[in-house]
């Protein structure tokens, strides 16, 4: 997943379209490494240059699709965020 992120992050704003896809079909690859924390992070930031509205409206829709997964390991990761 790591890898997936830098490359979303090589464009500006990021394009995270595959990460998206990735979210519906395998939400506890984010959870191998800190890419779902550095995508929160980097991303959901106002003041980062590396996302705009569409950018931040897909980390959420990530958030999203990881929320609905029927691990509850993964469920319990997302509640994290919204704690923030």
């Amino acid at each position: 997943m790591k890898w997936q992120l830098e490359a979303a992050l090589l464009s500006t704003p990021a394009d995270l379209s595959a990460l998206v896809s990735v979210s519906l079909s395998n939400g506890d690859a984010f959870l191998i490494d800190d890419s779902l924390h550095r995508m929160v992070k980097l991303l959901l930031n106002e003041n980062s240059d590396a996302s705009d509205e569409h950018t931040k409206l897909d980390v959420l829709t990530i958030l999203a699709n990881l929320a609905k997964s029927p691990m509850k390991h993964v469920k319990a990761e997302v509640g994290v965020f919204m704690l923030w």
